[in-house]
């Protein structure tokens, strides 16, 4: 630093605090849990220094705090930095540092932060030179090993907005469940000059669930127990060889045509009997009957079958 003409030596007046190495250790006369809780509220913790010694209720930095690895009792946990302020003999935890083969830099712009305890793990690691970012959480005991995310506002309406301008893959060893006390809207779209345009639609709500195609094809339940289904040209069953019945269309000509055979019937059965003619009085009565048939029209099944349902 200049000062006028003169030169002036940074640190002669008031000389830089003194750095150490020590590391994280836990007393054996406390319970290891509550000395850790207390530890991290009030940013305190005991250290071994290296070469010898012991201090206790050193301030340690916040975020060295998230980071160190407190051991089980009588061994060291994380290897850390401290200084001592000159006038000030109260030692500060400034940094950590790895131990050994701890080292958490896997290669060039990346990161890795790992936290332990016993048989559980969770692991962040970003690579910037292939913009990758991992996320691992392991545990060897039943029912931990969870990720929880909460979105919550006061009128709950938190916005959880995801993007992948590629695929997306869910792999599931369990069951999946997907569960909403509203509406669920799912679309497969296609983009077309900025535009985006509806391919097909899946729609779940209170009354029920309706499917939409961009053909105009449709299926769709309701809150009464109905299933509908529109299609705009054809609806297989199976293989959709044979048309469907039109029922309102067959009943009217099977009616018709059980009506004419009951008449048929009654009019051979009521005939009079003439003895000697062979017959020819009943012959007489089912022509002229036939007659009546003709005149009057008769049954017509050519239009019973449907011209969209069919089935094998």
């Amino acid at each position: 630093m200049m000062y006028g003409n003169g030169k002036f030596r940074l640190g002669t007046e008031n000389p830089p605090a003194t750095v150490y190495v020590g590391y994280i250790v836990i007393p054996d006369d406390v319970d290891r849990d509550r000395y850790i809780e207390t530890c991290l509220r009030k940013e305190r913790v005991d250290i071994y220094v290296e070469g010898g010694g012991y201090i206790q209720q050193c301030h340690i930095d916040k975020n060295v705090l998230q980071n160190i690895y407190f051991p089980e009792k009588g061994e060291l946990g994380s290897a850390i930095v401290y200084v001592t302020p000159q006038f000030h003999n109260i030692p500060i935890v400034v940094g950590s540092i790895s131990k050994g083969d701890e080292s958490q830099l896997l290669e060039e712009n990346s990161f890795k932060k790992v936290v332990k305890f016993q048989d559980n793990t969770v692991s962040i690691v970003g690579k910037g030179k292939t913009g990758e970012l991992f996320i691992n959480v392991e545990s060897e005991y039943e029912d931990e090993g969870n990720v929880f995310v909460t979105l919550r506002n006061k009128n709950k309406s938190s916005k959880f907005n995801l993007k992948c301008f590629g695929d997306i893959n869910i792999y599931s060893e369990g069951k999946t469940y997907l569960k909403t006390l509203s509406d669920i809207d799912l679309k497969v779209i296609e983009v077309e000059n900025g535009e985006e345009i509806t391919v097909s639609e899946l729609l779940l709500d209170s009354s029920g669930f309706k499917l939409v195609d961009k053909e105009g094809n449709e299926i769709a339940s309701d809150n009464e127990g109905n299933v509908n289904i529109k299609p705009t040209t054809k609806c297989n069953l199976f293989e959709g060889n044979s048309p469907l019945v039109k029922g309102d269309e067959l009943k009217e000509q099977l009616e018709l045509l059980s009506a004419r055979l009951d008449d048929l019937w009654d009019t051979i059965s009521g005939a009079p009997i003439v003895p000697g003619d062979g017959g020819a009085s009943i012959k007489t009565s089912v022509i002229v009957k036939k007659l009546t048939y003709i005149t009057s029209g008769k049954e017509n099944f050519d239009n019973i079958n449907s011209s969209k349902s069919f089935t094998d």
